[in-house]
């Protein structure tokens, strides 16, 4: 391949991500809520492959966990790096990561349902 063909591809470049944002990942269907975007506003964030963004879904619906859940439904998984906090909406089998980080739980509390 030239280096003129290489130069034309297209990557899937990160989306700049606001508070309330809802990012689902194409493969496990994981999803998240930006609670908090920090300093990580246009950082890559990934799970299987590159989450993108979904319509937003209510964080009270609960789904059933998938027997090796890795990601809780209702909890609050942050990268104490950049500050990102994000709540699961919909449980998955991948691993939050941005920029290569592993996003850690911030609470064990789950969210049974919220105020409209």
């Amino acid at each position: 391949m030239s280096d003129e063909r290489a130069e034309e591809l297209k990557t899937d470049t990160p989306h700049g991500r606001e508070v309330g944002m809802t990012l689902v990942c194409p493969q496990c269907d994981l999803a998240v809520v930006v609670v908090d975007v920090g300093d990580a506003a246009t950082a890559s964030m990934t799970c299987h492959t590159t989450m993108k963004p979904a319509r937003p879904m209510r964080c009270w619906r609960m789904y059933p966990e998938p027997p090796d859940v890795a990601v809780m439904a209702g909890a609050l998984y942050t990268d104490e790096h950049s500050g990102l906090t994000v709540r699961c909406t919909r449980p998955g089998v991948g691993t939050l990561r941005l920029a290569g980080r592993r996003l850690a739980p911030a609470t064990r509390q789950r969210l049974w349902r919220t105020a409209v």
